[in-house]
């Protein structure tokens, strides 16, 4: 009889007394082994190591005219458990700790994306941008958006020249994947853009950007508030 190194419990087998027991050592010697590996804890193996195009190619050759793993009877029924299902389901609403985040954090520290990978995350944020029928949850996005004191003062000013002018800035407007700042209800926009935020904006392709959708747009810069009259014979012969 031997004692169970985890749980000391009496055993006839060699080191453990279960399988559980078993696997508790593994997942605590080898749960994070990738991380390890870096740190030269454990041996590399085939850590970032990459086959040559001859070694795939005999993979290859290999494998061909071999049947597959699983019977069509079993892929079949792979695909109709797997239809429906998105990516992530069984967590839904499972709260991990913060030991759990942090490692999750340090996993992805340094790991760049490749292009192809950033180019399908675009795409897909265009998608969804594009679905007009998200727009009203989408609005939510602008909710931490604040009307501040210069936004406040445009607005005052386009509203003594005509009162259809009104503040879109929290996404009561979308103009495809754009929110502008102010609107007058028909087709002319106005955006203030700060000299802070805007310095390495491109005024001229947010222009184009609305005039696709058919709207005119006006771009007021931040230093323009310190010269009230010229601002307001700018906006008025916008408007």
């Amino acid at each position: 009889m031997n004692n169970c190194i985890v749980c000391n419990k009496l055993h006839n087998n060699k080191t453990f007394c279960s399988r559980n027991c078993q696997l508790k050592v593994c997942s605590q010697y080898f749960g994070n082994a990738n991380e390890r590996r870096r740190n030269g804890e454990l041996p590399s193996g085939q850590l970032g190591k990459r086959h040559s195009e001859e070694t795939k190619l005999k993979m290859s050759v290999a494998h061909k005219g071999k049947p597959h793993p699983f019977s069509d009877d079993g892929r079949e029924k792979i695909k109709a458990a797997a239809r429906g299902n998105t990516h992530g389901r069984k967590n839904k609403g499972m709260k991990r700790s913060i030991e759990t985040r942090q490692q999750m954090s340090r996993s992805h520290l340094g790991v760049p994306l490749s292009d192809s990978h950033r180019a399908s995350c675009v795409v897909a944020q265009r998608k969804v941008w594009d679905n007009t029928e998200l727009h009203p949850n989408l609005k939510n996005c602008f909710t931490a958006t604040r009307f501040n004191k210069f936004e406040q003062k445009i607005l005052a000013y386009l509203q003594s020249i005509s009162t259809r002018w009104r503040y879109v800035g929290d996404g009561e407007l979308m103009v495809g994947r754009k929110c502008p700042d102010f609107w007058d209800g028909d087709k002319k926009l106005v955006e203030f853009y700060g000299e802070h935020w805007h310095k390495v904006d491109n005024s001229k392709e947010r222009i184009e950007y609305f005039r696709e959708y058919g709207y005119e747009t006006l771009i007021v810069w931040g230093k323009e508030l310190g010269n009230q009259t010229a601002l307001l014979d700018k906006l008025r012969l916008f408007s």
